[in-house]
């Protein structure tokens, strides 16, 4: 039958009254609920976690609810814990504390992290040549690139391909899990034009190559990025080239017409500002076309490797032994919280016969 054990522990605590009165009770409804012949195995269990939560959540409020207790004296008198009991209440929470904490440090799971090292190189060309490509920020670098590379047809392509959360995959639809894969992805700056990219999970040979896979998405966004910046000036610069040529010929009739009077002075005027302006725009658009050959030929600006994915050797998160610990920990309170509240309910009784003594 269920609940010997926490007959045997409420006897190490709690007093024969408070046993007959509250504890027997109780275990006993778990046991006739859990004998019943009509009721199947799920049944039995709910019955079996219905009466040990009930149990300690009896051993939690033992001191306030027996101090309450009315019309039983006895038990209030008897429920006193001795020095023994008290020991013995602490040893019990402790260990059962320090098994429930190694029970749920087993449960978590072991994950691993690889971490890959990312730099910006800048361009191997004088500044003066890409001056029509504006260089971006670091940080607005990786959040363009980050734009693309944790696109849902990314990850859910790197999900497929490396089998990831094969678990999950059996009863999660595809948008959930990109959705973890996204938080168990990160970047950070580390210093000057360095970056790291990280990846977490539970094979430690999958995580780094995930990692790889991920680095490499990086290095190749970031040329096919300065490609589409250095071909998007030159385009610009090319509308811009062709607007000013038509403006040009535009003011050149018009002063034709106008001939040599003092009309003509406005017109000379903007025909010298189009005249320079469209100088200096034939040169920019030659610097752009020659930023767009340096792309094409992986000269300019872009992401190196400088320290590749590797496999990590030692898991991340706390080890079993701390959540052992804290377990343990955490059931040495219980225990001194329930001695403090005996204490307490014995302290303001005692007061409370010698205040009502007769004088």
């Amino acid at each position: 039958m269920p609940g010997k054990w926490l007959l045997a522990f409420a006897r190490l605590v709690f007093s024969p009254a408070a046993i007959s009165a509250v504890i027997e009770p109780t275990i006993g409804d778990m046991r006739i609920e859990w004998s019943d012949p009509d009721a199947d195995a799920s049944a039995k269990v709910r019955a079996k976690l219905r009466g040990y939560v009930a149990f300690w959540t009896i051993v939690a409020i033992s001191p306030i609810a027996f101090s309450r207790l009315s019309g039983s004296p006895e038990i209030q008198r008897s429920n006193g814990m001795s020095a023994a009991s008290s020991i013995r209440l602490m040893l019990i929470l402790s260990v059962v504390g320090l098994g429930a904490g190694y029970l749920y440090g087993r449960a978590q799971p072991v994950l691993y992290r690889s971490v890959a090292v990312i730099q910006i190189v800048q361009p191997r060309v004088p500044d003066t040549i890409l001056k029509a490509s504006t260089p971006l920020s670091l940080s607005d670098r990786m959040r363009a690139t980050e734009a693309t590379i944790l696109s849902r047809t990314r990850l859910e392509h790197i999900v497929k391909e490396f089998n990831l959360y094969s678990e999950r995959q059996k009863t999660e639809v595809m948008e959930d899990i990109v959705a973890q894969m996204r938080r168990d992805i990160s970047t950070a700056p580390l210093k000057g034009d360095v970056f790291q990219v990280q990846y977490t999970g539970v094979n430690p040979v999958i995580v780094m190559k995930v990692t790889e896979r991920l680095a490499s998405f990086f290095l190749e966004e970031s040329l096919k990025d300065g490609q589409r910046r250095a071909e998007g000036t030159r385009s610009f610069l090319e509308s811009e080239v062709e607007e000013t040529a038509r403006r040009l010929a535009e003011v050149n009739a018009d002063l034709e017409h106008a001939g040599r009077g003092a009309s003509a002075m406005p017109k000379r005027l903007e025909l010298e500002v189009l005249q320079n302006r469209y100088k200096e725009l034939i040169t920019r658009r030659e610097e752009a076309a020659a930023a767009v050959n340096l792309q094409r030929r992986q000269m300019g600006e872009q992401f190196v490797l400088l320290d590749p994915a590797r496999i990590a050797q030692q898991p991340i998160g706390p080890p079993v032994f701390v959540y052992t610990l804290g377990g343990g920990v955490a059931g040495l309170g219980v225990a001194m919280l329930i001695l403090l509240g005996s204490f307490l309910r014995r302290f303001s009784g005692g007061r409370g016969d010698i205040e009502g003594a007769p004088a």
